[in-house]
């Protein structure tokens, strides 16, 4: 029903709720319709049992401007207007209704402050300050006019013959709107705020869905060129190898030494060169960042790896479900490092006959293990070269690395890596 004659005194275009000034606007009819009722309760009261012109005066001139404030709703667009000319008004009807209720004894002071409170919720604060400061004017004029007889003599009259109906009209009803347009503002407020944080929301999903798309596009830039890079230069180191290979074949005893040792030397660089350009490929493409790649490419290492030394080579993965678990772009390539050369220190200096290769994950950081049944060493007395240039990497992405090692017992190797999730 309030909604209803709330609509009614509206213009249309305060009924959309898109409309910027669709909440004060209806809060502003609120505020009318209550101060509408209350004055029209405080006039009979006082037409009926008051013969003060002046206050009846007051009443009507109260009244009139409030139908006037309803029609410029009604039938304008211009809110901030309309309540400038209402709280034009309401000042004069407030200050002369104080001036003829005992100035600064008066009980209509109190209009002074609802009416501040009201232009800084519907105007800015600028103007918000400049009516407060103006309505304190208006309250040091009538401290001042007190200091003089007359006015004070006139003044005091009223408060020798108060009126209690009259003072309780004045408190009560300042008080019950005062309340009433601060909750209903608040209110406003608080769906403002929820409005505020589903754009937010809204503003976020769209952000992540770009990123998203973002992500799947350097995705595919990166396994694109982990293909091209492959086809090119991967192809031709190979062909090189090959290549570098049948002419030491062919050669044989057929020429000196020192062919023989140079062709040697280019078969071996060319199969490092391809190993390592191997390691770059498999880092670019996007899939090496994820758990179940980085775990395939060290086992089909190690597997390859050993078996050519006679050392038996195995491999475990205690992660059920590892499909949305993924390390940071690069950081795969730089732990397929460290355990290259870890699995190579085993094959030169440990004497081991097995070697373990273990991935888990506990408490969202990625563990892996190598463990050898080796003479094992003692850390303090061993080279750091190999040991710092490991420390090293795992410290550039922001990993620990720890090595436990005792003689005739082996050697275990763990890296803690962070983990990402999709």
């Amino acid at each position: 029903m309030l909604k209803k004659i709330q609509n009614f005194i509206l213009h249309p275009a305060y009924h959309d709720s898109r409309n910027p000034d669709y909440k004060k606007a209806n809060i502003l009819a609120l505020g009318l319709l209550i101060s509408f009722l209350g004055d029209s309760i405080y006039a009979i009261y006082f037409f009926l049992n008051n013969s003060n012109y002046q206050k009846n005066l007051t009443l009507i001139f109260g009244l009139s401007y409030l139908i006037t404030t309803f029609f410029l709703l009604k039938y304008t667009q211009k809110l901030k207007s309309t309540f400038v000319f209402l709280a034009n008004c309401v000042i004069l009807s407030v200050v002369w209704g104080v001036f003829i209720t005992g100035g600064i004894y008066s009980t209509n002071l109190i209009w002074f402050l609802v009416l501040s409170i009201n232009i800084y919720i519907y105007m800015d604060r600028r103007i918000g300050i400049i009516y407060s400061i103006f309505c304190f004017f208006i309250y040091i004029l009538f401290f001042v006019l007190s200091y003089n007889p007359y006015y004070d003599s006139y003044f005091k009259e009223f408060i020798k013959n108060p009126n209690p109906v009259e003072n309780f009209f004045n408190i009560g009803f300042a008080s019950l709107f005062s309340y009433v347009i601060i909750y209903a503002f608040v209110k406003y407020l608080d769906e403002l705020n929820l409005k505020i944080k589903q754009v937010n929301e809204e503003k976020l999903q769209e952000l992540n869905a770009k990123i998203l798309e973002k992500t799947e596009q350097i995705s595919k830039l990166r396994t694109n060129l982990a293909r091209d890079f492959h086809d090119e230069m991967g192809n031709k180191l190979a062909g090189i190898n090959v290549l570098s290979e049948m002419l030491v074949q062919k050669i044989g005893n057929h020429s000196d030494t020192d062919v023989i040792n140079a062709l040697t030397t280019i078969q071996l660089r060319s199969k490092e060169l391809f190993m390592g350009t191997k390691d770059f490929i498999w880092s670019v493409d996007f899939k090496s960042d994820y758990l179940g790649s980085l775990f395939q490419y060290v086992k089909e290492f190690g597997e390859d790896f050993f078996s050519k030394l006679n050392i038996s080579f195995y491999s475990s993965l205690t992660t059920e479900d590892f499909s949305n678990l993924r390390l940071e772009i690069s950081v795969g390539r730089q732990v397929v490092a460290i355990f290259k050369e870890a699995m190579t220190n085993i094959a030169k200096h440990s004497e081991a006959t097995e070697v373990t290769f273990q991935l888990e994950v506990i408490n969202d950081k990625l563990q892996l293990h190598l463990i050898d049944n080796g003479k094992g060493f003692d850390i303090k007395k061993v080279s750091q070269n190999g040991l710092i240039n490991m420390q090293t990497r795992a410290f550039e992405m922001r990993s620990s690395l720890l090595i436990e090692s005792e003689i005739s017992k082996g050697t275990k190797i763990t890296l803690s890596v962070p983990l990402y999730f999709d």
